[in-house]
């Protein structure tokens, strides 16, 4: 039906706001804690999200410019000149730039753009994580630098199996399940802590401390509301259009797919478990009583 074919592009697009602004990823909390106490935290985050997705937008009137010229050169629609995902990069693109004037050196500026693109975005992945390990265990803060180093290693060695033969097919799948319940779901607790238990008034407090007045209006009834709806909406239809991983006419086997989940997952496991730690540690015989008293 065409009203589920909207859905499915908003959904989609959803789903890229999380990755181009890099919300819920803890990247955006870690950034900030480096900042002074009366940073304008306000503005900078009016000036991310339009930055951010105004070079999404900007980017889609390249994508489509180049998309619709190669349907038009081979006279087929748009969407079977290529599928969505590492075949836009590193197959549309560079064919669609060998007919540029200058081909050589707009290839070369465009897979310069895709290595600090991807340089960027192992900071913003791998600054939570070293962050949190740091924090937590005050032993890392002399060695950090060499910690850091561990951590890369690691991740490179993490990283190799998708450079085999087989490695489009793995991507493929951690791809297929990574964020997409996950990080829906956070945004939602996110909402709820910071809006309805914390409370709105007490973070527009906060706010107001270091700029001198508090969270506009609008802002806190997206934070207690339109938001968490949005998300929930987002998390049920994620669920109701969720079908088995594929890669072109290839289906996964089900021991593929249980590793999938296994991923999608994960990330929730530490909720409940700390929650339950939190609260079992906070004054109060009740968490009632524990809400409060903090």
């Amino acid at each position: 039906m065409v009203w589920l074919s909207c859905l499915q592009v908003w959904m989609e697009a959803a789903i890229q706001i999380f990755y181009s602004s890099g919300i819920i990823w803890g990247a955006l909390i870690t950034f900030s804690s480096f900042n002074k106490f009366h940073n304008n935290c306000l503005r900078d985050s009016i000036l991310l999200i339009c930055m951010g997705e105004g070079t999404s937008i900007f980017g889609g009137f390249v994508v489509f410019s180049i998309l619709g010229y190669m349907a038009h050169k081979v006279n087929v629609p748009v969407e079977d000149v290529v599928k969505s995902g590492p075949g836009l990069g590193y197959i549309a693109y560079p064919e669609a730039l060998m007919e540029l004037p200058l081909p050589n050196l707009w290839g070369v500026l465009f897979f310069l753009m895709l290595y600090t693109l991807a340089l960027d975005a192992v900071f913003a992945c791998m600054e939570p994580m070293c962050t949190a390990f740091v924090d937590q265990f005050p032993l890392l803060k002399r060695r950090r630098a060499l910690f850091i180093g561990v951590v890369v290693a690691l991740m490179l060695l993490s990283g190799l199996p998708l450079c085999t033969q087989s490695g489009m097919y793995i991507y493929q799948l951690v791809d297929w399940y990574t964020a997409s319940f996950a990080v829906p779901l956070f945004g939602v607790f996110e909402c709820i802590i910071i809006g309805w238990i914390y409370g709105a008034d007490r973070f527009s407090k906060d706010v107001e401390m270091m700029l001198g007045r508090g969270l506009p209006l609008v802002i806190r009834i997206s934070l207690c509301f339109i938001s968490p709806v949005i998300l929930m909406i987002l998390l049920v239809f994620i669920v109701a259009k969720y079908s088995l991983p594929t890669y072109g006419t290839y289906e996964y086997p089900t021991l593929a797919v249980v590793f999938g989940w296994f991923i999608a997952l994960v990330p929730l496991v530490p909720l409940p478990i700390v929650a339950v730690r939190e609260v079992k540690k906070a004054p109060g015989n009740t968490t009632f009583q524990v809400k409060f008293m903090r």
